[in-house]
């Protein structure tokens, strides 16, 4: 069972991608430290590298083996840049929704609908689109997220497993012939 070696992840999912997810090689004023670059399904092929060709604003940080929300005081003091510009975006933040739920009525209203985990970004994965008609499987070094519901993840938990190894499966046709067929 692949479960037995490897975890299965979901990525980020903004709420309002026309505010806090930019192009590439987009100028942002806002301190590197809170951007990550985000791998989109066009960014996965089949066996190559995946690249990231966007990026998000990530208030977040990896604190006690999770990933958490940095809270809006810290953002001020250590990120003006940050917390000038969720300030000046305060209002299309807080209207997005998540389960019917204004996010206005949250504390972290700022935050990313999901963001993931740090700890999966960070790790050499395998990412593969969430819809296409063959499988494309390959492999991301560049520690980056992901778009939830568009491109998927899996990271490898078991050490006696290569990674291109699992790579090679996932891209079989053997295996893609089960996919389409289960």
């Amino acid at each position: 069972m692949l479960s037995s070696v490897a975890k299965p992840s979901y990525g980020i999912v903004t709420g309002k991608d026309d505010v806090l997810m930019f192009d590439l090689d987009e100028k942002v004023d806002i301190e590197d430290e809170l951007i990550l670059p985000v791998i989109r399904a066009q960014g996965c092929d089949r066996y190559s590298d995946a690249f990231p060709s966007k990026k998000v604003v990530y208030p977040y940080e990896f604190q006690n083996s999770n990933t958490s929300l940095i809270e809006l005081d810290n953002i001020k003091t250590k990120f003006p840049k940050m917390y000038k510009y969720i300030m000046e975006n305060s209002v299309p933040l807080k209207e997005r929704k998540d389960s019917r739920n204004l996010f206005g009525d949250r504390v972290g209203w700022y935050g990313l609908v999901r963001f993931g985990q740090l700890e999966t970004f960070m790790k050499p994965k395998i990412v593969t689109p969430g819809e296409v008609k063959h499988n494309k499987f390959c492999i991301d070094n560049t520690k980056s997220g992901f778009t939830g519901a568009r491109v998927f993840a899996i990271t490898v938990e078991d050490e006696t497993v290569d990674i291109r190894y699992l790579l090679a499966l996932l891209n079989s046709k053997v295996v893609e012939f089960f996919m389409h067929h289960t």
